[in-house]
């Protein structure tokens, strides 16, 4: 999400734990280690006490990613809201945000894109989304404002202990892409602190997780990933998304 490289220096002999450790340093907001996910080849690599000889890292490698992952969805909560705001520009209400939901299926080695969730899937025209995604992923329609803090909310229903069963055009749905994008103007230009929450929908008031973007090298952009939902190891956990790429 913040697009930056780190090289690194480290030995053949060193844990992966303390390779994160290096990792952390690299990294702006200094995230918990046990936050911190290694992939490589998209396949997250396991076992902190492993040596990097042992995941087979050589020297030069440059195909390592990072992620931090900001949650992992316990096997009793059943939907989540995904809540994304942001302060208006200009003061103007009008000026929003689009918000979408990507779906993809790894298949093999590669990922593929399946499909587009965003306020047109609420339509009751779009039979198909209505279909395929009911009591999987839902877009909650018309962002909500708050006049008072001038801002704007926009929300997503998840329910994940049901996505292990949602097949898209034949394909089953492995990673959820959550972005926001800029409608009325060329760029997200001026929208001002855009967060990220999400809740148990069985208690709307008690945030599981919040992030507030630092976006301002991106601003100038259209478009921005905001959380990524994937499923490893039979897990679905929630990282806000790509953060860093890593060369050793």
């Amino acid at each position: 999400m913040s697009g930056d490289t780190a090289i690194i220096s480290a030995q053949s002999l060193d844990s992966l734990n303390a390779f994160k450790l290096k990792l952390q340093q690299k990294m702006d907001d200094r995230p918990p280690v046990r936050e911190i996910k290694i992939l490589m080849g998209g396949t997250s690599l396991e076992g902190d006490h492993r040596t990097l000889a042992d995941l087979g890292i050589a020297s030069g490698c440059t195909g390592l990613r990072a992620i931090r992952v900001l949650y992992e969805v316990p096997s009793d909560l059943n939907k989540i809201r995904f809540s994304m705001s942001w302060g208006w520009p200009e003061n103007n209400p009008k000026n929003y945000l689009d918000t979408a939901c990507i779906t993809f299926s790894k298949v093999g080695d590669h990922i593929i894109h399946l499909d587009n969730i965003d306020f047109r899937s609420t339509w009751p025209q779009q039979a198909y989304r209505y279909t395929c995604y009911a009591n999987y992923i839902q877009h909650c329609g018309n962002a909500t404002r708050d006049i008072l803090r001038q801002r704007s909310t926009s929300t997503f229903n998840v329910w994940v202990q049901n996505l292990d069963n949602l097949v898209v055009r034949g394909q089953p749905v492995t990673h959820l892409l959550f972005l926001m994008s800029a409608w009325r103007r060329s760029s997200m230009q001026g929208f001002r602190m855009p967060t990220l929450e999400f809740y148990d929908s069985a208690r709307p008031t008690q945030s599981l997780s919040e992030s507030t973007l630092n976006f301002s090298r991106f601003c100038g952009y259209r478009g921005l990933i905001v959380c990524l939902l994937k499923k490893d190891r039979s897990i679905w956990q929630i990282p806000p998304g790509l953060r860093n790429e890593v060369d050793i």
